[in-house]
């Protein structure tokens, strides 16, 4: 008879110098560099170990190289919600914080926790999304700098805050540039765009944004879509008690590219700018009106890039 194998599960804790590396049940440990050799070495010891998942927790970037080289060899990599993941370590080791015990926390949540696979994204999304946070980076850079600007009292400091408000517009314009040819070079990705772009509220910036921030668009449901961005309303009841639905948690840069499309849309002669002014005639607040436009529009935009078709008004 064969034997019967332990499941292995690991968690990761991630910092600029480190990899410490949690393994449950067996509940050892052990630290790798986060270097190439450091991740080449870890590589090779989870790929004997066979786990059935890995999970890491998001940190700063320095788990890229990681998670691509685990990835590579074909390792079931799975990135944690950093709030899910504090409520759940807290809940079953208390308040204490070390490395070690944030890598045993992973792995313990990586034991419990059965999520999706990641959906598959192309060298060439990859730097779409890279570009694209980069160039996020730089605008909220400039609207830092043009808020300080204005707060500077001599003509020289404000003349050198021109120059470099001057200098950051040219580097976001390039990189709208550089990410406008990535999409031409790339024939999906190309498609995509010119099929996000033929809706109402949506230019360039929320089409470009969308295919890198959101690769399940076309690729999942529309309720695990509403979810991942954050714009699902979720209910607030205890006993006879009814509260307000609300919206909380999911991925920040898509569900703020949304409501901009959305936003826009209602200025337009859409269906969905008619969607809008129903439920404020209804008596929705406008940012509830808003977010609903916005769902619609998501779930419009899902189905376009799934079947391939373009923008199309319901007919009515």
């Amino acid at each position: 008879m064969a034997r019967k194998t332990t499941p292995v599960h690991i968690g990761i804790d991630t910092s600029k110098r480190e990899l410490v590396v949690a393994s449950r049940p067996a509940g050892t440990a052990f630290t790798v560099s986060n270097t190439l050799a450091g991740i080449a070495d870890l590589v090779d010891r989870l790929a004997r170990l066979k786990p059935v998942r890995i999970a890491i927790e998001p940190s700063g970037g320095y788990e890229h190289a990681m998670v691509q080289a685990l990835r590579q060899a074909g390792l079931p990599v799975r990135l944690v919600n950093p709030r899910k993941l504090r409520q759940f370590a807290e809940a079953v080791r208390g308040l204490g914080k070390t490395d070690r015990l944030d890598a045993d926390a992973l792995a313990h949540y990586a034991e419990t926790w059965d999520p999706p696979p990641p959906v598959a994204t192309s060298p060439a999304q990859q730097e779409l999304r890279d570009r694209h946070r980069w160039r996020g980076f730089l605008v909220e850079l400039r609207s830092r700098v043009t808020t300080r600007r204005h707060q500077l009292r001599h003509a020289a400091a404000r003349d050198r805050a021109a120059a470099i408000l001057e200098l950051l517009t040219s580097l976001i314009d390039t990189e709208a540039l550089e990410m406008d040819a990535l999409l031409s070079q790339d024939q999906t990705l190309h498609d995509q765009a010119a099929l996000l772009r033929s809706a109402p509220g949506v230019g360039p910036v929320v089409a470009r944004g969308l295919l890198a921030e959101l690769p399940e668009l076309g690729r999942c449901d529309r309720k695990a879509l509403a979810a991942i961005t954050g714009i699902a309303p979720y209910p607030r009841d205890s006993g006879a008690w009814h509260g307000k639905r609300h919206i909380r948690g999911g991925r920040r840069a898509p569900r703020n590219l949304l409501y901009l499309a959305a936003l826009s849309a209602t200025r337009s002669s859409s269906d969905l700018a008619a969607c809008y002014t129903r439920l404020r005639a209804r008596g929705k607040a406008p940012k509830l009106a808003l977010l609903a436009v916005a769902r619609k529009l998501l779930t419009r935009l899902n189905a376009m890039l799934r079947d391939h078709k373009p923008w199309a008004t319901p007919a009515s």
